[in-house]
């Protein structure tokens, strides 16, 4: 299968204990498990001080593993950074089991809120333990319970935000 050649390829290039290793979409045709397998490995060559060097569309396995991500498109560098500096502006992202009065939460939140999707709310504050606070218990006053709680955007969201800013330019 496509996975066990992916664990047969990455096993290969442990072998010579190599200081960097360079690969290409190592998780590509990998089942979930193998998937945690793969990242598994890669966070303890990481800690291990090994240089690692990954392309890859699985914007979560840049997110878990790398310390420095490039964001290419059409060849060009759009963005680089660390995770954090791509994730942009500190917020709180809150996706509840049952709608919310988003007008009155930012009303607490003392800032803007967005329906990000039917029950996802999005609000650009800083990820303190007092907004935190505010978001947990206005949710449960709404009668919902929180199923996902972030402090900042996903690498995803960033990746997602870079592109579609790069192709306006292009198209302007």
């Amino acid at each position: 299968s496509g996975g066990e050649q992916q664990r047969t390829l990455l096993a290969l290039a442990l072998l010579g204990e190599p200081n960097i290793l360079v690969l290409d979409e190592p998780t590509s045709a990998v089942d979930p498990e193998g998937h945690l397998a793969i990242r598994d490995i890669l966070l303890e060559e990481k800690a291990r001080g090994r240089a690692i060097v990954i392309t890859t569309h699985q914007l979560a396995d840049a997110e878990a593993l790398g310390d420095c991500v490039s964001v290419l498109c059409d060849g060009d560098l759009l963005a680089q950074g660390t995770v954090a500096q791509l994730a942009g502006a500190p917020m709180l992202v809150v996706q509840s089991t049952r709608p919310l009065d988003y007008e009155e939460l930012a009303r607490r939140l003392q800032t803007s809120v967005t329906l990000d999707g039917p029950l996802t709310y999005r609000a650009r504050v800083a990820n303190s333990s007092d907004n935190v606070q505010v978001v947990t218990t206005f949710v449960h006053e709404q009668g919902a319970q929180v199923v996902n709680l972030r402090t900042r955007a996903s690498l995803e969201e960033s990746y997602l935000e870079i592109l579609s800013t790069h192709r306006n330019s292009v198209t302007s």
